[in-house]
């Protein structure tokens, strides 16, 4: 799993303190990545070419040592295996693709986000779950009429791990389905 640095050598200062991001399935170069890109602000791809340009002086690419030090300097740190399926069977990554990759998970950590900001609206005692009583509540303030029935099933096709409560991973897990 990858993990978000918050601070970082570009980011604010501070301590540095590692924030779950995604597990990489699998990633490919392209026009979903591209995509990514184009959402990048301008102050985000500079950021990104900096990192690059620090870390392959020579300009020849990067290798998997290189690119896990560019991405930790951007404040990700991702895995052996994440760097593997990132190098997709490739000896180096250029800067397009570093481009590519860094915007994929840049865009990633924002959704992530949103859905953190999301679940707390349900989990008021931050307890990190989301329960029956918490969703009858928010339920209710939306003026909505549905039974315990309806909302112990809401509960249940949310709720890997049956144990009557929805964690953060199981909401961002049914919410990006």
């Amino acid at each position: 799993m990858f993990g978000r640095k918050v601070g970082g050598l570009f980011g604010g200062g501070g301590d540095v303190t590692t924030v779950p991001v995604s597990d990489v399935k699998s990633f490919s170069f392209g026009v979903v990545s591209q995509s990514a890109v184009n959402r990048l602000t301008e102050e985000q791809k500079e950021e990104i070419q900096e990192s690059y340009f620090i870390f392959d002086p020579s300009e020849t690419g990067l290798d998997a040592k290189a690119l896990r030090a560019a991405m930790r300097s951007l404040g990700f740190d991702p895995s052996k295996d994440d760097l593997r399926k990132l190098m997709n069977n490739n000896a180096i990554v250029d800067e397009t693709q570093f481009m590519e990759i860094m915007a994929y998970q840049m865009n990633l950590q924002v959704m992530e986000d949103e859905l953190r900001v999301a679940f707390e609206l349900f989990d008021k005692e931050k307890s990190g779950r989301i329960t029956l009583q918490n969703l009858r509540q928010a339920v209710a303030s939306l003026g909505e009429n549905l039974t315990d029935d309806d909302l112990v099933r809401m509960i249940e096709a949310a709720d890997l791990d049956k144990d009557g409560e929805v964690s953060f991973e199981e909401y961002s897990d049914i919410m990006v389905r």
